[in-house]
């Protein structure tokens, strides 16, 4: 949890995007998994609304704008996936740099250090 922090923080991420990026990191086998947005979403609590407990609408852009920073910190590659709505097809494919994450997490680390003396 420590690591989703730091880079939280790195990245600007808000809470759900760090709630994801957790998840991720939990899921992850060798830095590789798949999923669909929706199922990213419904795992991390974003996909329904507690006030109407309807499609909350903001979950696949919650998940698309993370992807979205991650990749483009060269901590995320992902190839879509194919599917027909019926559970057939392939997931999205995604895999973390995690050592990238590391170091990311440790360069904000030694930075706070060197900027606090």
């Amino acid at each position: 949890m420590k690591i989703v922090m730091q880079l939280a923080k790195v990245l600007n991420l808000t809470p759900n995007e760090a709630k994801i990026l957790d998840f991720y990191l939990r899921i992850a086998k060798d830095g590789k998994f798949c999923c669909s947005r929706k199922t990213i979403a419904e795992a991390v609590d974003l996909a329904v609304s507690p006030k109407t407990k309807k499609s909350a609408g903001g979950d696949n852009r919650t998940v698309r704008t993370l992807n979205s920073k991650l990749e483009s910190a060269g901590l995320l590659t992902w190839i879509k996936g194919n599917g027909n709505g019926q559970g057939k097809g392939q997931a999205n494919r995604y895999r973390l740099d995690e050592a990238a994450m590391v170091a990311l997490g440790s360069t904000l680390a030694e930075s706070k250090v060197k900027s606090s003396c």
